[in-house]
């Protein structure tokens, strides 16, 4: 069992209680017949009745503590509308991130796991360190894509080129920049 934290993103718990049983966000996917590549969309916000039951059989989660973790329906249209930027190594192409963090969050915590806050559009900066989120990977510059894991490290590498994003700085801002 692993036990959801208030703050936490559904999917995000997902991927938390498959690394804890052995397996990866990719094929935990698959096993739940939640989709391939971003299966996060299929449960975040409209989460069916044959998801969530499935879920709770394999989890032990009690329907009232999936239901806490499912984001409230006025926050979901906050939260689909994706941040477009400018991604240098895509030569000059616009890419949508559908995923912020916080790197000294992710440090911080015992077990890395995603907030919920984290997933809406019209949250850029950390609460706790006052610093912008960030979007993507400053390696690669590639949106997170945890849903795709292949390896068992959720949340603190990426899923494409590898990097460890922990050690990353956002910007700080002041309260003036706000």
């Amino acid at each position: 069992m692993v036990a959801p934290l208030p703050d936490e993103w559904l999917p995000g718990w997902l991927i938390r209680f498959g690394v804890a049983n052995g397996v990866p966000a990719r094929e935990l996917g698959a096993l739940l017949n939640l989709g391939a590549g971003n299966w996060a969309l299929n449960v975040e916000c409209r989460l069916s009745p044959a998801i969530a039951t499935d879920i709770e059989t394999v989890s032990g989660l009690s329907a009232a503590m999936l239901l806490a973790l499912v984001l409230p329906k006025a926050d979901a249209v906050l939260m689909l509308a994706p941040r477009v930027t400018i991604s240098p190594s895509a030569v000059g192409r616009r890419q949508a991130t559908w995923l912020q963090l916080c790197p000294h969050c992710l440090k911080e915590d015992e077990a890395p796991y995603l907030r919920s806050d984290w997933r809406l559009a019209t949250t850029l900066i950390c609460k706790r360190h006052g610093r912008q989120l960030i979007d993507r990977c400053p390696t690669c510059r590639h949106g997170f894509a945890v849903c795709d894991a292949a390896w068992l490290s959720p949340f603190i590498t990426c899923t494409i080129c590898g990097e460890d994003l922990r050690p990353v700085a956002g910007q700080r801002l002041g309260a003036s920049s706000l």
